[in-house]
């Protein structure tokens, strides 16, 4: 199938046309001056085509091997979709070719190279989306404020080396309690397990990222069943 530029003139090839009796033989001698000979059909509408053989719109002639061209012109090809030309001649068995009609930012992209299809990223409902709604709605989407389900966030959905330092350098502890937003999460699923810990009988002393500053010491009492901590200093 072949791709035509809606509403620009072209030419196309049609045939082979050949002699009925044998199948084979090229017939190379077909009057184009009849209005009989090509029609065309747009989806399941059919017209007659005005053929001429030289000297105006729509020749008609033999080119080759019993290949004739046909010249189109703009309004031949104006209505984007399938287009479908035959051709009938006594004496011959009928010849049909089809065609796709699409826009000429289409028809440039596709077969000239030269630029890119014309592709929207994303829609929202009825409307196009453009580049800048597009940004929007990103960021809307990963902003802070989206609330999380539970269990959204868990330790095997975190990279080893997901955070840093630098990521929570000037982050103040936040409360679990007052928000579910990502950040906060994020920063408790961080200091869970990044803050190193020791453990004696008496006392449990959590450090700082550093590895050696006390962030926060806690008292133990173990009576060889229950082990309670204190509140932390």
């Amino acid at each position: 199938m072949e791709i035509l530029k809606q509403s620009t003139a072209t030419g196309v090839l049609i045939g082979p046309f050949v002699n009925a009796a044998d199948g084979t033989t090229p017939v190379t001698a077909i009057n184009g001056s009849s209005s009989t000979i090509i029609d065309l059909y747009k989806g399941t509408t059919r017209s007659d085509l005005t053929t001429k053989s030289s000297g105006g719109v729509n020749n008609f002639k033999h080119s080759a091997n019993g290949y004739y061209s046909l010249s189109l012109v703009a309004s031949n090809v104006g209505v984007a979709g399938a287009f479908t030309i035959t051709g009938n001649v006594a004496g011959s068995p009928p010849v049909k070719k089809d065609f796709m009609i699409v826009p000429a930012s289409v028809y440039t992209a596709l077969v000239g190279g030269t630029t890119r299809l014309p592709v929207n990223v994303i829609s929202a409902g009825s409307a196009i989306a453009t580049l800048a709604s597009t940004a929007t709605q990103i960021k809307t989407t990963l902003s802070d404020s989206v609330t999380l389900a539970d269990g959204a966030i868990s330790k095997t959905k975190i990279a080893v080396a997901a955070f840093s330092n630098s990521h929570f350098a000037t982050i103040a502890e936040p409360t679990l309690a007052s928000s579910k937003t990502p950040g906060v999460l994020a920063w408790h699923v961080y200091s869970r397990f990044y803050h190193g810990r020791k453990q004696t009988s008496t006392a449990q002393t959590i450090f700082k990222a550093d590895g050696t500053t006390t962030l926060a010491t806690l008292t133990v009492a173990d009576d060889g069943t229950i082990q309670s901590f204190g509140g932390a200093t």
